[in-house]
């Protein structure tokens, strides 16, 4: 090597370091991470004798809860390995475990400072028929609740049981269940008694004493709770109250319903309060739902209408039972909500089924039609529960059933399948027996989380099969569910397109608060822009979302329009007729926002000019280095 070869490797590494050096300081400073987020599941099997033990687990499942009663297992794992599970054998479905709360609210948690008779039994007539001896003898109601103090001086279980092997049916934490309990069987000498207090009681504890939400509130899991009727199920009871519930509906939970009206249990669950609608259980038409009133008869504050709620109890100001570890003060307390309204239609219904002797079916049959007429039937369903028949109250009731809650029966019967899509590079197509193996009216689930997969398409045959069958194809995508109903589509092959365009430098992301993604329909090889039928677009809601979130899609001139989207449950969602790309944004963030191509500090618009004046500036050094290594001859 010449020796003024030798002088220029200096020159040489010290220019790729600069290069080296510009190119990091104009990087974008932090590229998006995607931290792990862990999700509580509901794995169900199709038999109990197919279920892995549970070290056949992926080794990233934790917290696992098999059941005593179903072949279905309770599990926490890390998002980006669910597909783990997806792989594995006999699995029949893969669903949220969804958070459960008690049902009561926060503005009234007091202990009582002086004691009339309960406006609430005379509201309803338990005080009459205490008065002609009826105290619910020889009725059995269980309580799925939070524990239950069985020392209390006031009230006496026939027995109980809990769903975990580490916290007792009688340890009561919070004080809910007791209270609960008390309002239905606090003995007729209380100070404040009971609507039956002589019913046999037994608890169920579904709340364990170590899981606390963020606010240190107690909360389960729909998992667990469905557990809890399982096993008042097994107690041998006619009536069984539930004061918690959960916003998005869950097969499992239906089945217990099911398998309950079945053996003849009436099921008396909490509406809810404040929620967009009525909670589950409640919202299943075999399960009496229940709201709550005030002693002048008034619609608690936080009531929530539609056309699911059955029956209004008293709910504001309710005095009963608590327990001493209890947050709202010992031996009594005061509180309020749509769990204190549920266990007094249930004591009524055991004092008319001791007065009739009759079943817990018939005697709710009786409750629906003599309850006091309210008007409303959307905040009080039937009325106002009552132990008297209207011929005795001197007043007439001749509320219907809303005939929507049938409606809700036939929407609520749609089994939800799981489809494994076959995978073929970006595309995926799903099997024949798919179509046939979900029930008619049913919903086909598939999972694209962290697939890459970003088509589906459907032939002819299927798209037929799916319209006679009135089937509907939901798709879940990471933190996003589309749903498309069979209506929405026309006859012909089909072919769905859902693209991540979270990064596409051509619009405005950067302050979307979910994946931004483009929903395309193409039909016999056109793209499909009108429907007769609309379609379900759900963001998973976030902690920081505020209430000003809204789902937005992007119009023909590139900018975000607001769709004046909905909570539900867990969810934020819109239906419309259209299809396109779609996000979240804050309403205060989008209107600030500058369309993208006009944006002259995109990251992407500025590695180009990164890329392109490096260049030229490389082009440059080569020729200087050509020049140096190899100088022309004079």
């Amino acid at each position: 090597m010449s020796k003024k070869c030798r002088s220029a490797l200096p020159r040489i590494f010290s220019f790729c370091c600069l290069l080296i050096i510009t190119v990091a300081l104009f990087r974008p400073a932090s590229e998006p991470i995607h931290a792990t987020e862990d999700v509580q599941l509901i794995v169900e099997y199709d038999h109990v004798d197919n279920m892995p033990n549970e070290d056949q687990l992926p080794p990233q499942v934790t917290q696992v809860h098999t059941s005593r009663y179903t072949p279905t297992r309770a599990l926490t794992i890390p998002k980006q390995y669910i597909h783990l599970l997806r792989s594995q054998a006999h699995i029949k479905s893969i669903r949220p475990n969804q958070t459960v709360i008690p049902l009561e609210t926060d503005d009234t948690k007091r202990t009582p400072t002086s004691a009339n008779y309960p406006w609430n039994l005379q509201a309803i007539g338990a005080d009459i028929a205490h008065q002609q001896g009826i105290t619910g003898k020889g009725v059995n109601i269980a309580v799925v609740d939070t524990g239950f103090y069985i020392d209390h001086p006031n009230i006496t279980f026939a027995g109980g049981a809990s769903i975990f092997n580490n916290d007792p049916w009688t340890n009561d934490h919070m004080g809910h269940g007791t209270h609960v309990a008390g309002i239905i069987a606090a003995a007729a000498d209380s100070e404040f008694p009971g609507v039956a207090p002589d019913v046999n009681l037994y608890g169920v504890k579904v709340y364990h004493k170590d899981v606390l939400d963020a606010d240190n509130t107690p909360s389960t899991t729909v998992h667990n709770l469905t557990e809890g009727i399982y096993a008042a199920m097994r107690q041998g009871v006619d009536i069984i109250v539930v004061s918690s519930g959960f916003q998005g509906e869950d097969e499992g939970m239906r089945q217990a319903v099911q398998q309950a009206t079945d053996q003849g249990i009436v099921i008396y669950s909490a509406s809810g309060n404040g929620q967009p609608a009525v909670d589950y259980p409640a919202a299943y038409p075999d399960v009496i739902s229940v709201t709550s009133i005030d002693q002048f008869q008034h619609a608690a504050s936080d009531i929530i209408a539609g056309p699911e709620n059955d029956l209004t109890a008293p709910g504001v100001e309710i005095t009963s039972l608590s327990s001493p570890d209890s947050v709202y003060g010992y031996p009594f307390a005061t509180l309020s909500g749509s769990s204190q309204a549920t266990p007094h239609a249930a004591g009524i219904t055991a004092l008319l089924m001791q007065k009739y002797q009759i079943t817990a079916s018939e005697a709710t049959e009786r409750l629906l039609e003599q309850a006091q007429d309210l008007d409303d039937t959307d905040f009080f369903g039937h009325g106002l529960v009552q132990f008297l028949a209207p011929e005795d109250r001197q007043q007439t009731n001749n509320t219907d059933r809303n005939s929507s809650h049938t409606d809700a029966a036939a929407e609520e019967s749609s089994e939800l399948y799981w489809a494994e899509p076959t995978a073929q590079e970006t595309r995926s197509f799903l099997a024949d027996e798919y179509f046939v193996q979900v029930q008619a009216e049913g919903i086909l689930a598939l999972t694209y989380t962290d697939t890459g997969l970003d088509t589906l398409r459907l032939t002819e045959a299927q798209v037929r099969t799916m319209k006679s069958r009135q089937l509907t194809l939901r798709f879940y995508l990471n933190d996003i569910e589309w749903e498309v109903p069979a209506d929405a589509l026309d006859t012909g092959e089909a072919l769905f397109k859902f693209t991540d365009v979270t990064t596409h430098d051509a619009i405005e992301t950067a302050s979307a608060q979910s994946t931004v993604v483009k929903f395309e329909i193409q039909q016999n090889g056109a793209p499909k822009t009108t429907f007769t039928q609309p379609m379900t677009y759900r963001f998973l809601a976030q902690d920081n979302w505020e209430d000003s979130t809204d789902i937005y899609i992007l119009d023909n001139e590139q900018n975000w329009t607001a769709l004046d989207a909905e909570h539900s449950g867990h969810y934020l969602q819109r239906t419309t007729n259209q299809t396109g790309t779609f996000a979240v944004f804050n309403t205060k963030d989008i209107n600030n926002t500058t369309p993208a191509q006009s944006n002259p500090n995109s990251p992407t618009r500025t590695l180009w000019i990164i890329v392109g004046i490096s260049t030229l500036v490389l082009a440059g050094s080569i020729v200087i280095m050509k020049h140096w290594i190899n100088p022309r001859q004079q």
